[in-house]
């Protein structure tokens, strides 16, 4: 019994000396890179989030103009003289 509080003691204050050692002054580099890597997550998760709201907006415009009624695409001018073209060749072949 004695034994496992003395080992709860131990891990403790190894966690102390390992958070105490993390928190010197010659570590200032490892916690920049761990903040500008919190940071850089930070920055693609609301980037990803402004895409997914931006996808979901353009869905449901889609979704939206799925019951709307459209004419018929028009013939360009072109394609209406090679028609007639091709109409009036065929009419007089016969």
């Amino acid at each position: 019994m004695n034994t496992l509080k003395r080992s709860q003691a131990i891990a403790l204050q190894t966690r102390r000396e390992l958070c105490a050692a993390n928190a010197s002054p010659w570590n200032h580099s490892s916690l920049a890179r761990s903040r500008s890597l919190v940071v850089a997550k930070r920055r693609r998760e609301r980037i990803l989030a402004c895409l997914a709201f931006v996808m979901l907006v353009v869905a449901w415009d889609a979704t939206l103009r799925l019951d709307e009624r459209m004419s018929p695409p028009r013939m360009r001018m072109s394609h209406a003289v090679e028609m007639s073209g091709e109409l009036q060749t065929m009419t007089a072949v016969e």
